[in-house]
C-alpha cells in the first residue's frame, strides 16, 4: 500500500548527485500499475508478471528452493518509491563528477528521480535546465525523450506517413515530434466506452471489427453508419501497422547457421523464430509444442513437433555414445 515516509536525506556516492526537487511528475498510468501490483498477494503477481516467474524458476535451478525464496521474500518486503521523471538543484556532488555545480537547476530521469524532497541520481541520468525552462516543465523531459526515442527508433524521414496507437500522453508526444519533423501524421485509439460496448456484444479482437459484415456492426445499439465505417477503417489500418512491423521484426531477426540449416526448416520458420529470441537449435530444441504454438503466424502443430525432436537428435544421439 502507498505510503508517505520520512527518511533521512541521502548521501551521493561517486557519480551521482544529490538533487533538491522541486517538481516530479506524476505518471498516472505507469504509477496505478505499479500500486495495483504492489497490492497483490503471491498468486496474483504471479499472474500479473509471468516473466519474473520464470526468473525464479531460473534462479531455484540455480540457487536452490530456500536461497530463492528468501531472496523473492526480501526483494518484495523492501518499499519501491514512485516516479521517475523530476527537475530541481544540484545541491551535492559524489566523486569524479565536473560537468554539474551546486546550484545547478537539472532534470532529472529513470528510477533515481522518484516523488521524494531529495534524490540521489546518477549524472548520466541528468541534464541541465535551460533558464527559460521552468520546473515544472523540466519535471516533464523524461516523457518526452521517450516520446523522442520511440520517433528515433522508428528511422522516419521527412515526408512519411506515421501512425501512432494509443494517443495518452506519451502517444501524443509522438505524434507531435513526427509532425515536427515533416511527417504526415495520423493515430489510432479506441474510447473505453465503445471498447466495452464491442466486448459485451462479443467483438474481441480487431479482427472481427475489421472484417465482420457492417450490418452486424451496424445491429449495436447506438452504432450509426458514420461511426460504424471509422471503427472499420481503424481496425483496417491497426491491423496493417501491425502486420508491418511483425514483418519487418521477423526479417531483421538473425537466427544462426545450425538453425538454418537445419533438416526440415525453411528460411521463413527460422526468422520467426529468431524473432522470439530462438536463434539455435539447441534454443529450439528445448522449446515445447505448447511454446511454439503461442507464436503468431504457427498454425501447424504436427510439423512443429517435427522440429522439435529434430533439433533435440543430437541430444539422443550423445546418450547413445555414452552408453
Amino acid at each position: 500500500r502507498p505510503e508517505v515516509l520520512d527518511v533521512p536525506v541521502p548521501s551521493p556516492t561517486p557519480g551521482t548527485a544529490l538533487i533538491r526537487t522541486v517538481a516530479s511528475f506524476v505518471s498516472a498510468g505507469t504509477e496505478r500499475t505499479v500500486i495495483e501490483f504492489a497490492g497483490k498477494g503471491m498468486l496474483g503477481k504471479a499472474r500479473a508478471r509471468p516473466d519474473l516467474v520464470r526468473q525464479t524458476i531460473d534462479k531455484v535451478r540455480h540457487d536452490g528452493l530456500l536461497k530463492t525464496m528468501r531472496a523473492v521474500r526480501s526483494r518484495l518486503d523492501q518499499p519501491l518509491p514512485l516516479g521517475y521523471s523530476s527537475s530541481g538543484v544540484v545541491e551535492e556532488l559524489g566523486e569524479g563528477i565536473t560537468n554539474l555545480r551546486p546550484g545547478d537547476r537539472v532534470a532529472c530521469a529513470g528510477g533515481h528521480a522518484v516523488h521524494a524532497e531529495f534524490a540521489v541520481v546518477p549524472e548520466k541520468m541528468i541534464a541541465r535546465l535551460p533558464e527559460s525552462v521552468d520546473f515544472e516543465s523540466g519535471a516533464a523531459a523524461t516523457l518526452g525523450s521517450v516520446a523522442l526515442h520511440a520517433f528515433r527508433l522508428s528511422e522516419a524521414e521527412v515526408g512519411e506517413r506515421v501512425a501512432v496507437i494509443g494517443l495518452g500522453l506519451l502517444g501524443q508526444l509522438a505524434l507531435q515530434i513526427a509532425r515536427a519533423a515533416g511527417c504526415e501524421t495520423f493515430g489510432l485509439d479506441v474510447d473505453e466506452e465503445v471498447a466495452t460496448i464491442h466486448a459485451q456484444e462479443g467483438f474481441t479482437n480487431l479482427d472481427e471489427i475489421a472484417y465482420v459484415p457492417k450490418q452486424e456492426l451496424l445491429t449495436v445499439e447506438g452504432f450509426d453508419e458514420g461511426l460504424v465505417d471509422e471503427l472499420r477503417n481503424r481496425a483496417h489500418d491497426a491491423l496493417l501497422t501491425n502486420a508491418i512491423a511483425v514483418e519487418e521484426k521477423i526479417s531483421l531477426a538473425q537466427p544462426d547457421a545450425d538453425l538454418l540449416e537445419m533438416e526440415g526448416m525453411d528460411e521463413h520458420t527460422a526468422h520467426l523464430f529468431a524473432s522470439h529470441d530462438i536463434k539455435t537449435r539447441e534454443e529450439l530444441a528445448e522449446q515445447s509444442i505448447d511454446e511454439l504454438m503461442e507464436i503468431e503466424g504457427i498454425d501447424d502443430e504436427e510439423r512443429m513437433k517435427q522440429l522439435i525432436m529434430t533439433a533435440r537428435k543430437p541430444w539422443f544421439e550423445n546418450q547413445d555414445e555414452a552408453k
